[in-house]
């Protein structure tokens, strides 16, 4: 949660919104594009982590288990 609401995590989303306004969207669409694409990154970096710590070898989850 304190990922989301980093002062980067906040950077990106309010560039994300003000380029949406840019494009002619209402304040509620640019918010909705902003928020998603806040979501899909977070998503994203949820599921590298997990790929990565997947790719633990045998041993060491075993040995992360005990």
């Amino acid at each position: 949660m304190r990922t989301l609401a980093s002062p980067a995590a906040i950077d990106v989303t309010a560039a994300r919104y003000l380029k949406a306004l840019e494009k002619a969207h209402s304040p509620g669409e640019a918010a909705a594009k902003a928020g998603t694409a806040l979501v899909h990154d977070w998503a994203n970096a949820v599921l590298e982590t997990r790929d990565r710590l997947g790719e633990q070898t045998p041993t060491e989850e075993s040995e992360a288990s005990e």
